[in-house]
């Protein structure tokens, strides 16, 4: 029996509201209820905060999928934050001169993220010992010998580890496979005066490509309480 048809017996049966029975009817012929089709899939995202959480296709990171992070280390990390503040493990690879503080500072839990700095030739080995055991895995490609040519390829066999694992796998190159792709076409930074004093915070201009989604925005890093609250505007 088709979808349709069910429904329609089920409301020609009786003007009550739907109860347990009906919708059991309902779930044999294929039909959800919206409250369980959102709840299957928020089990099936990492959270982000809510600021990037604009920028992403379903508003968070998608088990399972590779998103491709171009031209901001501050952006890779901050896609990070939420998550491993919830409990999630996150690495980063082939990225050694990675800033620990500025993790932090991004909101980065310390404690639940492992830095592989140089994997070496050990790299698909050190990889899939790590989609065993965390759940984001940030990878660099400028830390490897890789050929550029060859490098597709990589990307397809990570891609792959990514979605057995149900992992998420963060690139910073436009690689087969990856969706979305947010891409930093302009950053600004504020906070000294007249070349003095401290700089507080970066403003990121952000464009997003991917299925079904696409745009732009301006995003700041770090957050700096109350005043950079509304820190996602909507620029066009």
């Amino acid at each position: 029996m088709s979808a349709p048809a069910a429904v329609s017996r089920a409301s020609e049966a009786s003007d009550a509201p739907l109860g347990v029975t009906t919708l059991r009817k309902l779930r044999g012929a294929g039909v959800r209820p919206a409250s369980e089709l959102s709840a299957a899939l928020a089990e099936r995202l990492l959270p982000v905060r809510p600021d990037l959480a604009e920028i992403l296709p379903f508003g968070g990171l998608r088990k399972g999928s590779t998103v491709a992070v171009l031209g901001s280390t501050s952006l890779t990390l901050a896609l990070l934050a939420e998550a491993t503040a919830r409990g999630s493990w996150a690495a980063v690879v082939g990225r050694p001169d990675l800033g620990v503080l500025a993790a932090h500072e991004l909101g980065v839990e310390l404690a639940r993220l492992v830095l592989v700095p140089d994997p070496g030739l050990e790299l698909v080995p050190a990889l899939d010992a790590l989609f065993d055991g965390v759940d984001i895995i940030a990878f660099s490609f400028g830390c490897t010998k890789v050929r550029p040519s060859a490098r597709p390829g990589l990307a397809r066999k990570l891609s792959a580890r990514a979605r057995q694992r149900g992992a998420v796998l963060i690139v910073d190159e436009s690689v087969p496979g990856a969706d979305p792709i947010v891409r930093c076409t302009g950053r600004a930074w504020f906070g000294a005066r007249h070349g003095h004093g401290a700089l507080e915070y970066q403003r990121l201009r952000i464009e997003q490509e991917g299925r079904g989604h696409g745009g732009g925005a301006e995003l700041c890093l770090p957050p700096q309480g109350d005043r950079l609250s509304e820190s996602v505007a909507e620029v066009g």
